[in-house]
């Protein structure tokens, strides 16, 4: 069980001193930090921040696992009166061995990385050559093995670099959402494109969404854009209620930048407005024009009175 998030935890525990695992030396090659930790009640796992850093540079990254993964951490720990934590999570590229103690459900210690030489010698026989100790620690932290890197090369990304595999981790763009996005229809995208993807909330169930209210076949960047100006489901489909169905995404985006809405369309066309181009609308809501506004000049001008003269009237002061 893995769920990626970002984000730091406030210290609720004492920090205690590093002890040594069974049959884990210190190494020179390990990589020490801090880590924090809460409760997740709701799916009873642990949140867990990885901090670490120096004055010049500082890291941290939250990952959610399920606390039966955390070796030596027990549920009536976290839940009960807590104590001390000495725990262990293994993942291919390495174990985090972490100290500390937890007390009213939150946790925080020390931590030290030991990488995996196996996942170093099989890393290199896929194409990766020196990887440091700070490379495997983010690699582990994203729980990319090699299996991933085998799958990501077998569906076209075999060109990729350990720079974007580290991204990739990092950045929350794991195996299970490359294929959902390609599932989606998406193939063929670069790992930057689904990074950034990744990183504007653009997921295989917005694309559906989107979909299912008529907005088909958009780029990767137009779906950042789409997501990026608040644009959902339930804002097309209110459009559409309220006579604007299958407008163009760069009108809907517009509309919705500029804040007009299904209740101010509605409205309008209450008011004896119909079809009226959203240009128009949108100039209308720019210039401070309300229905109310409209509904007492066509009391005073007329029901014919054009939108255009409300407008200027409008800019003239009037209300």
């Amino acid at each position: 069980m893995l769920k990626r998030v970002f984000g730091t935890i406030t210290v609720m525990a004492a920090i205690l001193a590093p002890q040594r695992a069974a049959g884990q030396s210190p190494s020179a090659n390990d990589v020490s930090g801090r880590w924090s930790a809460a409760h997740a009640r709701a799916r009873d796992s642990i949140q867990l921040q990885l901090e670490r850093g120096d004055r010049n540079h500082h890291w941290s990254e939250g990952f959610e696992v399920a606390i039966g993964d955390l070796r030596g951490l027990s549920a009536e720990a976290v839940t009960g009166g807590g104590g001390a934590a000495h725990v262990s999570l293994t993942r291919e590229a390495g174990v985090f061995v972490m100290d500390g103690s937890f007390a009213g459900r939150e946790g925080a210690g020390v931590f030290r990385f030991v990488p995996s030489e196996a996942y170093r010698v099989a890393m290199r026989a896929l194409g990766y050559g020196s990887i440091s100790s700070d490379t495997m620690f983010m690699l582990a932290a994203g729980n990319l093995t090699t299996e991933d890197v085998r799958h990501l090369a077998s569906i076209g990304y075999r060109d990729a670099s350990l720079l974007q595999l580290v991204r990739l981790t990092t950045h929350g763009a794991d195996i299970r959402y490359i294929e959902a996005i390609r599932s989606a229809g998406y193939r063929g995208l670069s790992l930057e494109e689904l990074i950034r993807m990744r990183d504007h909330g653009v997921d295989a169930a917005f694309v559906a969404e989107l979909r299912q209210h008529g907005i088909h076949d958009l780029s990767s960047a137009d779906l950042v854009r789409v997501r990026d100006h608040g644009v959902d489901g339930e804002f097309i489909a209110g459009l559409a209620d309220a006579g604007y169905a299958g407008a163009e995404i760069g009108d809907i985006v517009r509309a919705r930048d500029h804040g007009v809405g299904a209740d101010f369309l509605v409205a309008l066309r209450r008011a004896g407005y119909r079809d009226v181009p959203l240009d128009q609308v949108i100039r209308l809501r720019d210039h401070g024009v309300t229905v109310g506004f409209i509904t007492r000049v066509r009391q005073e001008r007329g029901a014919d009175f054009p939108l255009d003269g409300i407008i200027r009237l409008r800019d003239r002061g009037e209300d």
